[in-house]
């Protein structure tokens, strides 16, 4: 009798086991299914996110673009009124004027040139980039106004 109910209790106990194990089985599938959808639904918006990241960027990147543009183009107006200044000025100062005008020229042609060449719109990048070139262009505009303030 013993024997029997042991056997009795083995066999109990091994279809339990089996059958809890077949619905963990089960639970684990929609768990993974369930994780997989999350992951899908978080690179879904990271997608997003970083789409709309990038056109920010770009957006940012034309708007500074243009208006670094807007800027040379006066400092070209400028340099063009200097010119004419220069030639009624003295001999003296004339030379040195001149001098200084083919730098300050030389400098807005560089600026003009390293912007249009500029491709890369990475934000670390772009950020140094941007601080680099307007420190540039507001060192040229001091310049311009100081050669105005000579009295050509």
């Amino acid at each position: 009798m013993k024997i029997r109910i042991l056997t009795l209790a083995i066999t109990v106990l091994f279809i339990g086991t089996t059958l809890i194990s077949c619905q963990t089985s089960e639970r684990k599938s929609n768990n993974v299914q369930e994780n997989l959808q999350e992951v899908k639904n978080k690179i879904e918006k990271a997608q997003i996110s970083l789409s709309k990241a990038q056109h920010d960027a770009l957006d940012d990147f034309q708007l500074f673009k243009n208006n670094a543009k807007d800027r040379i183009n006066a400092n070209e107006k400028s340099i063009l009124q200097f010119k004419e200044k220069i030639v009624t000025a003295n001999n003296e100062k004339k030379s040195e004027f001149e001098e200084k005008l083919s730098d300050l020229e030389n400098k807005n042609t560089e600026l003009k040139n390293k912007l249009n060449e500029y491709k890369e719109v990475s934000t670390d990048k772009w950020a140094i980039f941007k601080k680099e070139f307007d420190h540039d262009m507001n060192e040229l505009g001091e310049a311009l106004k100081n050669l105005t303030s000579n009295n050509i």
